[in-house]
């Protein structure tokens, strides 16, 4: 790895595969991060609130990429991520990335915003040193292995979506109405759909009554490491209460989880009392906890 002068610059197309290999050396030297295989790096690349990526930063020394910083202005916020290989750090180099990102806006510089995983200490103690205060707080829940078939409450069915764009405007219009207003929602669009279902392992199950769809839970198998995970869970308002929720996402889970030993992890904000406790009672566990960290606001 170079140890040379450290160059901060844009992102570019042609980084793909020099970001994917930094991940891989990033993760086998810090487990606090992971590594992103090549297929799934591009459909986050892809995905419309990314604009192609088109504020992302990489850090280079003596032409090896050592540092990447993934940042979308998106609901009101700009979102980052910085990641700076150990071998690279403590040298001001994440500090130079922070200061670009913050300048991307200018001169109307919404709140940024980065979420950061309570176990990592050193991330949590540059965003506080840098002025940032954790505001909301998300759980990470995992399982292991499916659970048993759960039967929708009487006048539903659950069925897998089909590709068709009738069951899209209803993914579409489900995520909107679960998560329209949270710190980190962006609207769907027809791109995204199908970036979600070209992903390996998808699945997405959803809820209807007298042909209507008024439920949905979104999960996929993520090929980095064979786990499973729930990416969303959405019933329309007025039919909340009756136990679709519960049973949108057992379906799921039986759906992802082929084997009693694979892992199926989800978020969920602490604060959201009753899916906590519908993903409890589904027997997931609180693993780690992840903030949201805010400046400008």
């Amino acid at each position: 790895m170079g140890r040379g002068v450290v160059i901060i610059r844009p992102y570019a197309a042609a980084d793909a595969d020099a970001a994917v290999a930094f991940f891989a050396r990033a993760a086998a030297a810090d487990p606090t991060l992971e590594a992103v295989p090549a297929a799934a790096w591009g459909r986050f690349v892809d995905a419309s609130f990314n604009r192609g990526a088109r504020d992302f930063l990489c850090a280079e020394s003596e032409g090896v990429m050592v540092g990447l910083a993934t940042s979308t202005q998106s609901a009101g916020f700009r979102h980052f991520r910085i990641m700076v290989h150990p071998d690279a750090r403590r040298g001001g180099t994440a500090s130079r990335m922070l200061e670009r990102i913050l300048a991307q806006d200018e001169p109307e510089t919404p709140p940024a915003k980065c979420n950061c995983n309570a176990a990592w200490h050193a991330g949590q103690a540059f965003l506080a040193a840098n002025g940032f205060r954790a505001e909301r707080t998300t759980l990470q829940m995992q399982r292991s292995g499916p659970v048993a078939a759960i039967d929708p409450p009487a006048g539903y069915r659950l069925r897998p979506a089909t590709e068709s764009e009738g069951d899209d405007v209803a993914w579409r219009r489900l995520t909107e109405i679960g998560y329209a207003g949270g710190l980190d929602y962006t609207p769907l669009t027809a791109r995204d759909t199908d970036l979600f279902r070209s992903e390996p392992g998808f699945s997405l199950t959803l809820a209807e009554r007298d042909g209507a769809v008024v439920g949905l839970c979104h999960a996929r198998v993520w090929e980095g490491d064979g786990e499973a995970w729930i990416n969303s869970v959405v019933v329309a308002p007025e039919h909340r209460g009756r136990g679709l929720g519960r049973a949108l996402t057992a379906a799921a889970v039986g759906t992802i989880a082929e084997t009693p030993d694979r892992i199926v992890k989800l978020h969920v904000y602490a604060d959201g009392h009753a899916a906590v406790a519908i993903y409890r009672r589904l027997g997931f566990e609180t693993t780690s906890t992840v903030s949201a960290w805010i400046l400008g606001r």
